[in-house]
């Protein structure tokens, strides 16, 4: 601080103060002017120095800008100086320059909002008529618009049922049941009180035909697939197959989805009883054709449905 300089001068004793005029055995001296002071009035602030301004920055009175000065200069010289030069008539505010520059974007739009609109593809911005792409002419209107109509495109494919493979159709409708509800195949040694019977249905790309086949309800399904893939001398690389799109799994007709394989034929009652069909296949949806096709061939009644023809009460599985 400047005052902090002051210190006492010897050279300087019995002197009077500058400011009040008492006499001082031990003057401070003053580092601006270099006048003599009492206790009392020897900061800078307290005597009429003669070397000291405010630093503050001055405001012209009339238009209100700020006026540079020099160091240790007279403020009011500063002013004068300013006003001398030619003082603007009206206020230059930073707030009314940037009201200036708000101009729409738009070509001969002489618009000066005060908020605009930046549009999000070409960057520029613009007044509330010319916001939109279409109105501003946007340089990147026909890229959105493709990109638009790529979109509905794909979104109308993912709504549309995916059209059968060649031949699928065909192939799966003319595979005929191998055997009936009474001949079905499995193990003999599974007492008939705890056999389940199922239409098994496979995919028609294998080309095997549907058949019937009864497992033991407190086998889980991963167990039932190996029978039904060696039944159908179908190649099972479950254990191989990298995910889940790859590798066989077994269906409910009833909601179409993969039945778990860790899982109990009958902790899966109600859901799937002796006699509904299942169906395998690879993935983890199925193909709408074939779901169809299945559904078709389980239409009318179905008598004597169950192994040794007893009634569908009687091989329920829980």
């Amino acid at each position: 601080r400047p005052w902090a300089q002051m210190a006492l001068d010897s050279r300087t004793q019995g002197r009077p103060c500058f400011e009040c005029q008492d006499f001082v055995d031990l003057p401070f001296v003053c580092p601006k002017c270099g006048e003599a002071l009492c206790d009392a009035h020897r900061l800078l602030n307290a005597h009429e120095c003669r070397g000291h301004y405010d630093s503050k920055v001055p405001e012209c009175p009339v238009c209100g800008q700020l006026v540079p000065k020099k160091h240790d200069e007279d403020p009011n010289l500063a002013v004068s100086r300013h006003m001398e030069k030619g003082c603007p008539k009206e206020s230059l505010t930073v707030s009314k320059q940037a009201e200036r520059l708000n101009f729409c974007s738009f070509q001969n739009c002489k618009t000066n909002e005060h908020i605009l609109i930046r549009c999000k593809f070409c960057g520029n911005s613009y007044c509330i008529k010319h916001r939109l792409q279409e109105d501003h002419a946007c340089r990147r209107l026909k890229e959105e618009e493709a990109r638009r109509a790529r979109q509905m495109e794909k979104e109308k494919k993912s709504k549309s049922p995916s059209p059968p493979p060649a031949g699928a159709g065909v192939g799966l409708a003319a595979l005929a049941f191998s055997n009936t509800s009474k001949t079905a195949v499995g193990p003999s040694d599974i007492p008939v009180e705890s056999r389940c019977t199922f239409a098994v249905h496979f995919n028609a790309g294998t080309g095997v035909p549907p058949c019937y086949m009864f497992f033991h309800k407190n086998w889980v399904v991963g167990k039932v697939l190996d029978k039904v893939c060696a039944q159908g001398k179908v190649r099972n690389d479950n254990n191989r197959a990298g995910g889940e799109e790859e590798q066989y799994h077994i269906f409910n007709l009833k909601d179409c989805v993969p039945l778990p394989a860790r899982v109990t034929l009958a902790s899966l009652h109600p859901e799937l009883q002796s006699g509904d069909p299942i169906i395998v296949s690879k993935g983890t949806m199925l193909p709408q054709h074939i779901i169809r096709e299945v559904l078709a061939r389980q239409q009318g009644p179905r008598t004597g449905a169950f192994q040794g023809g007893g009634s569908r009460s009687d091989c329920v599985i829980g």
